[in-house]
């Protein structure tokens, strides 16, 4: 290894260090508002299909989930 790459790779460590906490904070407000939209969307499809699907025969696949997950899960008393 040559002295020479050392500080290259050193100084390229620290410009993206430099970036990182320009970016991230910038971008913070948008991913936070990115993962709220996301979450109420899934949530309001899962209320939906809560409400209109009464037969577990014909249910969609955000209901199923949760009833698959609980179905193995064991009562302790």
């Amino acid at each position: 290894m040559s002295g020479r790459r050392v500080p290259e790779s050193a100084k390229a460590a620290t410009d993206r260090r430099a970036a990182a906490r320009v970016v991230l904070p910038i971008a913070m407000p948008g991913l936070v508002t990115a993962l709220v939209y996301t979450f109420i969307g899934a949530w309001n499809e899962y209320v939906v299909a809560l409400a209109v699907t009464s037969s577990s025969n014909r249910t969609t696949l955000t209901r199923a989930i949760p009833g698959f997950v609980t179905s193995y899960q064991e009562q302790w008393q």
